[in-house]
């Protein structure tokens, strides 16, 4: 069995050795790594191809700069093994990976395959709580169990966590829409993948290193299409509920209630990235004057929320823009600012004890 390694690369000097050389570490050794320099103007571009030249197991193909979603789907093209997992190259394998994986397919046959993975910063790496026990097994007999965990977790969204069948990624349709996304487009090709998938297995083993320190730097920039990008990948979820025969009240409940804290969660994120009033004011009046979020807010089931969730909800029902600008002003400044002022105060104190 072959795998495919996909990995899109743009200026990843830093990380790219390491991402490599844990792929070249790997117990299983049937593979090929498909690099896809898009446009990279640092030293990246010279250590690809040094390897390259090392090891035919790795292909480098350079084009100027497309984005990260057309670096993925050119690597995709020239995929030719049997099976395509997904690499970031600021990330690294755990060195079983492939092993693990092929084991895996080998006993189920499955069409794609599901692991955990760890969060790595520089305290170190720690993982998550799995969402399926491990060797959950999925077919068209219960299938719809896991579509229903789709609307309460986040954590299945990924690519970087699927070994997918070749074949059946290469026949999902890429359309305008898919192309103009710049947030979630991991959960919108998701969708395609789950929906054309026979069977599917979760393993509750990680075997993935997501480097987190680097995302956080990368996310500092306010993106002021975040909310309009989110929203639109959340509706085609939602089109997909009846797609899976998931469409009854209690799960469409369920999947407004799952929208609707994502939205609290990416204006919260936004004002935490210290970003100007007129940007915030902006993304509040977008948020207001949203249709599908506005008529999830009426559908939702508000046990669901804190206190402080539902003050937000009603002003947002009643488009009260100024007051959401200074509500969440007001939570920042309390649970947020004051926090780490404090904290920087107490490491100089200490700092001037020692």
């Amino acid at each position: 069995m072959l795998f495919s390694i996909i990995t899109p690369v743009y200026n990843e000097e830093k990380y790219i050795t390491q991402c490599i050389e844990s792929v070249l570490g790997q117990t299983y050794d049937n593979f090929e790594l498909i690099l896809v320099d898009d446009g990279s103007t640092d030293n990246c571009v010279q250590i690809m191809d040094e390897y390259a030249k090392k090891d035919a197991r790795i292909k480098v193909h350079h084009q100027e700069n497309q984005g990260p979603i057309a670096a993925k789907d050119k690597a995709i093209s020239l995929a030719t093994g049997d099976y395509c997992v997904f690499l970031d190259s600021d990330d690294f394998f755990e060195p079983i990976l492939l092993e693990t994986v092929y084991e895996a397919i080998k006993r189920t046959n499955c069409d794609l395959c599901l692991y955990k993975w760890y969060n790595v910063d520089e305290k170190g790496k720690f993982t998550i709580e799995g969402v399926f026990e491990h060797n959950t097994f999925f077919d068209n007999s219960n299938k719809k169990e896991f579509y229903k965990k789709l609307i309460t977790v986040n954590e299945l969204n990924s690519v970087w966590i699927k070994a997918i069948r070749t074949d059946i990624l290469k026949s999902i349709k890429r359309d305008p829409e898919y192309l103009r996304i710049r947030r979630e487009e991991d959960l919108y090709i998701s969708l395609q993948i789950f929906t054309k998938a026979d069977s599917i297995l979760y393993l509750d083993v990680p075997l993935y290193n997501y480097r987190t320190t680097n995302r956080e730097s990368m996310t500092k920039k306010f993106d002021p299409t975040i909310f309009k990008s989110s929203t639109a990948v959340r509706k085609e979820v939602f089109r997909h509920l009846g797609i899976w025969g998931i469409d009854d009240e209690k799960n469409i409940t369920t999947f407004y209630n799952w929208f609707v804290k994502n939205a609290f969660r990416l204006m919260k994120g936004s004002f935490m990235l210290g970003i100007s009033r007129k940007e915030k004011l902006v993304l509040l009046r977008e948020m207001v004057q949203d249709d599908f979020f506005r008529d999830a807010l009426v559908k939702i089931d508000k046990s669901y929320y804190s206190k402080l969730d539902r003050i937000e909800i009603l002003l947002f029902k009643h488009k009260l823009v100024i007051m959401l600008y200074l509500f969440n002003t007001m939570i920042f400044n309390k649970f947020v600012a004051k926090p780490l002022i404090e904290r920087k105060e107490m490491k100089k104190r200490y700092a001037k004890k020692d």
